[in-house]
C-alpha cells in the first residue's frame, strides 16, 4: 500500500456540526512537532506547512483508503496551532493611529451576536487594555481618556476619526474599516483548502463578555470579506466545519489549549460554506 503523507493544515472554522464522531490523529503532540502517518512500519516528521496538504488529492490516489473512511465516518486529525500564538498575531494586527504625540493601537472585534466593536489600546500596553465601543456608541460619538486626555472618537460612513483639542489646535487622527481589515487579513495565519479557498484565521475576545472564540475571515473573487465567528466554548465539544470543498469537509476544534484541526471525507461535489456573513462596509 502506498505512504500517506499526511502533510499540514493550519487553520480552520465553522460550518455544520457532529458531535461524539470518531476522530483519528495524524500527529503526537505539539512539542514533539508533526508526526506523519504512514501505512508503512515507519513514519516521518515535517515542520508544519499552510496549503500543502490536499486529503482529497491523497484520496483520489488510493480509492481503498477513500471508501474506508466514508464507511467509518471518520474525522482525520491533520495538525494543529496553539492558541497562544494566535493571540500574538492579534497583537500584532493591530493599526497604528498617531494623534500629535499620542500612539495608539486599534482594530476591530466582534460578539457573539456577529455585532461589530471598535478596539483601542496604548502602543506601550497590551490588547488586554483595549477600551471598546459598539458601531452604534461611535454613530452617536465617544469619549476616550488618556492620561488625563480626552479623545472624541466618532464613526461615519465607516471612517473612524479621532480628534482632541490643545491649546485652541485641534487634532485628529482617522481610520477606515477597509485598513482595519486589510492589515487583519495580511497579519493573520492563512490556511487554503484544495488550492480553492483561502482563510485569514483570527482570534477573537467577545468585547462584552470577553469570551474567547476564533474568526474565518474570507476574502472573495469580488474583494469583499466573508466572516464566520464561534466560541472557544462551544467549539471545545464538538467539530465545526468551515467548508466542504471537492468532497472534504475542513474543521476546527480546541482542545488542550491548542486549535486542532480536522477533515472529513463526505458525499458532496459542490463547494459549500458553513455559516458566514458579509462584511458590508
Amino acid at each position: 500500500m502506498n505512504k500517506i503523507m499526511l502533510f499540514t493544515v493550519i487553520f480552520f472554522l465553522s460550518l455544520c456540526s457532529f458531535a461524539n464522531e470518531p476522530e483519528s490523529r495524524a500527529y503526537k503532540s505539539a512539542d514533539e512537532g508533526l508526526e506523519i502517518r504512514h501505512t508503512g512500519a515507519d513514519a516521518g516528521v515535517v515542520p508544519p506547512r499552510a496549503g500543502d496538504f490536499s486529503l482529497d488529492a491523497f484520496l483520489k490516489s488510493d480509492s481503498n483508503i477513500a471508501n474506508s473512511i466514508k464507511k467509518q465516518n471518520v474525522a482525520i486529525e491533520l495538525s494543529f496551532v496553539p492558541l497562544e500564538q494566535l493571540e500574538a498575531d492579534r497583537q500584532r494586527a493591530g493599526n497604528l493611529i498617531e494623534i500629535e504625540d499620542y500612539k495608539f493601537f486599534s482594530t476591530l472585534v466582534f460578539d457573539d451576536n456577529w455585532d461589530i466593536y471598535f478596539a483601542i489600546w496604548p502602543k506601550d500596553s497590551s490588547m488586554d487594555e483595549k477600551t471598546v465601543w459598539s458601531e452604534t456608541e461611535l454613530e452617536k460619538g465617544a469619549v476616550y481618556e488618556y492620561r488625563g486626555i480626552k479623545f472624541n472618537i466618532a464613526l461615519k460612513n465607516r471612517i473612524i476619526s479621532m480628534r482632541y483639542v490643545k491649546k485652541g489646535k485641534r487634532f485628529i487622527s482617522r481610520i477606515s474599516y477597509n485598513d482595519i481589515f486589510d492589515r487583519l487579513y495580511a497579519k493573520s495565519k492563512k490556511i487554503i483548502f484544495s488550492n480553492m479557498v483561502k482563510y485569514a484565521i483570527v482570534r477573537n475576545h467577545e468585547p462584552l463578555k470577553d469570551k474567547a472564540g476564533i474568526i474565518a475571515l474570507r476574502l472573495d473573487r469580488y474583494g469583499k470579506f466573508w466572516y464566520s465567528f464561534n466560541l472557544d466554548d462551544k467549539i471545545s465539544n464538538q467539530i465545526k466545519w468551515l467548508v466542504g470543498v471537492n468532497g472534504v469537509l475542513y474543521g476546527i476544534k480546541v482542545r488542550d489549549n491548542n486549535l486542532v484541526f480536522f477533515s472529513k471525507v463526505v458525499n458532496i461535489d459542490k463547494r459549500t460554506h458553513g455559516k458566514e456573513k458579509l462584511l458590508n462596509y
